[in-house]
């Protein structure tokens, strides 16, 4: 029952239909607070196939945020993976952690085509 939820409720419904019209699942129509019960419960269930189906609709999501955003810098792989750790509560919660583990666990595409270059450098003036 619980794997349902992801799979026959929750990820069918991120989307209306075959349209880039967000459906209730999409993550910015979720309040923070609901994407990290659905992300923590899912992940955190006792049943692999559970957590399986919630690393699933992880990968919708990121791939989601992607085409709700229309500038060319979103649709890099980079963009799409910090705009889904800013739907979560970055200080006061593991949440967003768990969920990019999750992502680059289950998305070997995302995984491995990442790079963030100079971003996570300090900025050093001399």
């Amino acid at each position: 029952m619980r794997k349902l939820v992801y799979n026959a409720v929750l990820e069918p419904n991120v989307l209306q239909g075959e349209t880039t019209i967000m459906g209730p699942a999409h993550p910015r129509a979720l309040t923070i607070a609901q994407r990290e019960l659905i992300v923590r419960s899912g992940l955190g269930d006792r049943e692999q196939s559970v957590r399986a189906a919630a690393a699933s609709l992880l990968g919708k999501w990121v791939d989601v945020i992607a085409e709700s955003d229309t500038t060319e810098e979103d649709e890099k792989i980079e963009s799409r993976v910090v705009a889904l750790l800013k739907m979560f509560d970055l200080v006061e919660s593991t949440v967003a952690a768990d969920a990019l583990i999750s992502v680059f666990v289950t998305r070997a595409d995302i995984f491995d085509n990442i790079e963030f270059g100079g971003v996570l450098r300090p900025h050093c003036s001399k």
